[in-house]
């Protein structure tokens, strides 16, 4: 047994072949009985060292032994943040395992087990869940993240991925609110941050700890490192937070896209003369949106034509960010210069949206006044 004091880390070797590694056990020199008295503790929490991770075996196969085959021998790296290590005493229950718990006493002692009224069976259904909430700030306590979790009593550990949050368009996966928000992928600058813990229980947030001051630091590993770390990491969120937009207009312009095929159905059930002419009002529609579309996406036509496309919306946005998304140098030009491009043509292309947005709302009232079968977006 050995102990590595400048991680915290206790070693042990065995007279085999086997090497085991218990990291960062420094919580556990905290767990003393006034901790154990207490709600809940957050303990100190260990500097996190922010750096690109790399894949050396590269990325087929396996994620920890690559093309290698499972034969390979590999021993999995500790996971890359700033880990939060809490105590909790008692978790609280929910109604139905309350209900349950109760019931299994009753069947122990050979008593009647009640069956759940309607309101109680309701009550469970619709109970909130209880979750954790570990709140990130920086040093002038402006919020940066927030993590949650499920509330378990005892030990447990959370891992911050020392990433600011994601602003893209969520997903129903993202209702679940004992989960927290996705990560941009974009580190936060090196400096002193700061957590708290708190919980949700019954839908009342109340504070349980904290706030523990830690610090975040850049491993000095860079061949080319950046001379302006601030300015790297503002681009970085600036430009993907207008791939996030471009996204969403882009599932907007989908949603009404959706509605021409109903709009050319719809016509069949008038008058022939009345049909017509709002066929081609339909039509119109078809071309302007279809015109929006290329802006955005692109030509398909002209690569089944094998002709050169022009750089679409989408994809000079794309490269803007994804070209340097994993750099730690200094902001080419090329990005910056897609950026500032991007940026133009994306609010021009919001105005004729709005406009092309309106006139399909007008079709909609056309509709409504011909007296059509009803079509999505129309009550």
């Amino acid at each position: 047994l050995a102990i590595q004091e400048r991680e915290n880390d206790l070693v042990l070797a065995t007279f085999g072949r086997g090497f085991y590694i218990l990291p960062n056990y420094a919580p556990l020199r905290n767990l003393n009985n006034e901790t154990l008295a207490k709600e809940a503790s957050l303990f100190p929490i260990k500097d996190g060292k922010m750096f690109k991770t790399w894949r050396p075996l590269g990325g087929l196969g396996s994620k920890e032994k690559g093309f290698q085959g499972e034969s390979f021998y590999t021993s999995p790296n500790p996971e890359v943040g700033v880990e939060f290590v809490t105590w909790i005493k008692s978790a609280p229950s929910d109604l139905k395992s309350m209900r349950l718990k109760k019931e299994k006493q009753a069947f122990k002692e050979g008593k009647q087990i009640d069956y759940p009224t309607l309101e109680e069976f309701k009550a469970e259904k619709n109970e909130l869940d209880s979750y954790l909430i570990y709140t990130i700030e920086d040093e002038e306590g402006n919020f940066v993240r927030e993590l949650r979790a499920p509330i378990n009593s005892g030990l447990s550990k959370m891992l911050w991925d020392m990433q600011y949050p994601s602003d893209g368009m969520v997903s129903e996966r993202d209702a679940n609110q004992s989960k927290g928000f996705s990560s941009s992928g974009i580190f936060v600058l090196p400096g002193k941050y700061q957590v708290s813990l708190s919980k949700s229980v019954n839908g009342e947030v109340s504070k349980l700890a904290g706030p523990e001051v830690f610090q975040v630091n850049e491993l000095n590993n860079r061949t080319i490192p950046t001379s302006d770390r601030a300015e790297l990491v503002a681009f970085k969120r600036k430009a993907l937070k207008l791939n996030n937009a471009i996204a969403a207009l882009a599932n907007e312009v989908k949603l009404l896209n959706g509605k021409l095929p109903f709009y050319k159905a719809a016509t069949k059930a008038l008058p022939s003369d009345q049909a017509a002419d709002l066929f081609k009002e339909i039509s119109k529609l078809e071309s302007n949106l279809t015109a929006l579309q290329v802006v955005l996406n692109g030509d398909r036509d002209l690569a089944a034509l094998d002709l050169d496309e022009m750089l679409s919306l989408r994809r000079r946005a794309s490269s803007a960010i994804y070209d340097i998304y994993n750099s730690t140098s200094n902001i080419p030009g090329s990005a910056k210069a897609n950026f500032e491009i991007a940026t133009k043509e994306f609010n021009a292309l919001v105005k004729d949206f709005e406009i092309l947005k309106s006139e399909f709302n007008a079709m909609d009232s056309n509709l409504d006044k011909a007296g059509a079968p009803y079509t999505p977006g129309r009550m």
